[in-house]
């Protein structure tokens, strides 16, 4: 949430976690979709099958014209379920991620915003991806910690072994 803004100062993330206790969750999402025309959805081995993710990803499909891109961290583009599978993936590698930063900045102008120059945003892309690769990796390492049943490690590129 707080690092695409560093990144493309454009875009303002919405979260679902975001949503007020005791608010009328599908009214909240449902407020927060409308007009927007892209989103990404943040995909894990934990979450992947969540009936929650469907929902919201099931919401912004019926968005007109909306985007649906899936941001996979530690999972397989082949483990993710339909209907969700049928969006184009980016795994949690630098390479993959830079180029759904440039997709992402490609659409500002259908949100009315002007796209930054790509040479900026590249240079804005090198600056903060290091702090999205090392949230990355300590968000798994707490996941393995607390669950215990797997390991999971990053390497420089963001390739995941275990």
């Amino acid at each position: 949430n707080q690092w695409l803004p560093l990144v493309i100062q454009y875009v303002d993330p919405f979260l679902s976690t975001e949503i007020e206790k005791g608010a009328k969750w599908a009214k909240e999402i449902g407020g927060a979709l409308e007009g927007t025309k892209f989103g990404v959805i943040c995909l894990t081995p934990e979450n992947k099958d969540s009936t929650w993710i469907h929902y919201e990803v099931g919401a912004l499909a019926k968005t007109s014209d909306a985007l649906i891109w899936t941001f996979l961290t530690d999972i397989r583009s082949s483990d993710v379920p339909q209907p969700i599978g049928q969006f184009q993936h980016t795994s949690a590698e630098k390479k993959d991620a830079l180029r759904l930063i440039r997709t992402i900045n490609e659409r500002l102008v259908d949100v009315s915003e002007t796209p930054l120059s790509t040479s900026i945003l590249d240079k804005s892309f090198e600056k903060h991806w290091p702090d999205l690769e090392r949230r990355l990796k300590e968000i798994n390492e707490e996941y393995a910690e607390s669950n215990g049943d797997r390991e999971t490690t990053t390497g420089r590129s963001g390739e995941r072994s275990e």
